[in-house]
């Protein structure tokens, strides 16, 4: 009940005797499911009752590459959790209680990538307005991010999030500082999304650029059978 956000369910179920301080297989606890589901009354309640505050959720690494698993909190604390969710006011609140919003995943990603995850710009720009980077990585990952993972850009395109990327780019990001393995247009040409990809070009992003396997993006939209894509009138085509 606590994922649901319902206060007098979790108080009714304890008066039962259920223990409000199990955690679950990925290491949810209620207060971090409360987080998600936005509940400030069950917070402070949790809180009061001596439930963790500071629990982090753990996960399989193969969640950075598999966007099936986007809508699942990872390797976050309560308030980066409530926060990247769109719940501020809950976040608020428990950075008042000593969590911070700086803490990283055990990947070394920020706040920036969870609410990229997320597909919630609401986040990212408060995020972003309290100083963390939306590059995601600190400079000791970026080895592992050139070879494996997104930054924040890269990852918008990847879940398509025309909506952060755009806001992204028009505050600092750049289009052509991706690797070979994370062209943004390439990206947007794999899922065949044409809305994107038009403005990728309207951008001015270089379509001669081809990916780690030689592919540029009209080829990589014909392989994939995106049909609509193949068939728009790419510029200089």
């Amino acid at each position: 009940m606590a994922g649901q956000g319902s206060l007098p369910w979790c108080q009714w179920l304890a008066g039962k005797g259920v223990n409000i301080h199990q955690v679950n297989c990925q290491h949810h606890n209620a207060v971090t499911l409360a987080a998600v589901a936005g509940s400030l009354p069950l917070l402070q309640w949790l809180c009061s009752e001596d439930v963790d505050c500071q629990q982090i959720p753990k996960a399989p690494a193969y969640d950075s590459e598999y966007p099936s698993t986007k809508l699942v909190s990872y390797g976050f604390n309560a308030a980066i959790l409530a926060a990247s969710a769109g719940h501020f006011t809950e976040a608020q609140w428990l950075m008042g209680r000593g969590l911070s919003i700086h803490q990283r995943d055990y990947l070394g990603r920020n706040a920036v990538i969870q609410a990229v995850r997320l597909g919630q710009l609401g986040a990212v720009q408060w995020f972003t307005a309290r100083g963390i980077m939306p590059d995601g990585f600190p400079d000791k990952f970026l080895d592992f991010c050139k070879i494996y993972g997104h930054n924040a850009m890269s990852l918008a395109a990847h879940l398509g999030h025309r909506h952060i990327l755009q806001w992204l780019y028009q505050n600092g990001g750049s289009l052509d500082a991706q690797n070979d393995q994370r062209v943004l247009l390439i990206m947007a040409a794999r899922r065949g999304d044409l809305a994107m990809t038009q403005w990728l070009c309207q951008q001015g992003a270089d379509l001669g650029r081809r990916d780690n396997r030689k592919a540029s993006a009209l080829s990589v939209a014909v392989s994939c059978g995106h049909l609509r894509l193949s068939q728009w009138r790419w510029p200089g085509g």
